[in-house]
């Protein structure tokens, strides 16, 4: 069994479009006006986001049973929610249009995923096995993003079958 935990703590500013390394910079919109919680601010002003999860907690099993050739493994996880930003709105201030972001609450996560081995050993020291793995057994349907004209979800329950040789 092994269980980690973590604590993120993000420190910078959000920068809309240029959240990323692949991302191209536009100085024009990092300077621009914008309104959030009723304040006019600049774009590079607005609080940090990108998925910014306080806390996770993961926990992952592993049950063998040689004798059979079973190996079953178990991998949990609880995320914490957390908020993000989006343009939800535009306005005139002063002669100009600028965006207007709101916070948006996403909620906490659970997830898990389990796999399940079995291996026939050969001679010297080869095996053929047969695995299977369930990711999201529950199927649950976790919001991970979302603007005002679409919402993202992590995959629903998915199912993979493996057949192999180890040599």
């Amino acid at each position: 069994m092994q269980l980690a935990l973590d604590d993120t703590q993000t420190k910078r500013s959000y920068t809309g479009s240029y959240q990323d390394y692949s991302t191209i910079y536009d100085d024009e919109d990092y300077n621009a006006p914008v309104r959030y919680q009723g304040s006019v601010m600049r774009f590079y002003e607005l609080p940090a986001t990108a998925y910014n999860r306080p806390w996770t907690a993961r926990l992952a099993t592993q049950t063998s049973i040689e004798s059979w050739g079973l190996l079953w493994s178990n991998f949990l996880r609880y995320r914490a929610g957390y908020r993000d930003l989006a343009r939800v709105a535009y306005e005139d201030y002063q002669g100009q249009r600028i965006g207007v972001y709101e916070d948006y609450k996403y909620p906490k996560s659970f997830t898990w995923d389990t796999v399940l081995e079995y291996a026939y050993k050969l001679p010297r020291e080869q095996q053929a096995y047969l695995r299977v793995e369930v990711q999201n057994v529950q199927d649950r349907a976790n919001w991970i993003s979302g603007t005002t004209t679409a919402a993202y979800y992590e995959p629903g329950r998915t199912y993979w079958l493996e057949v192999g040789y180890r040599f």
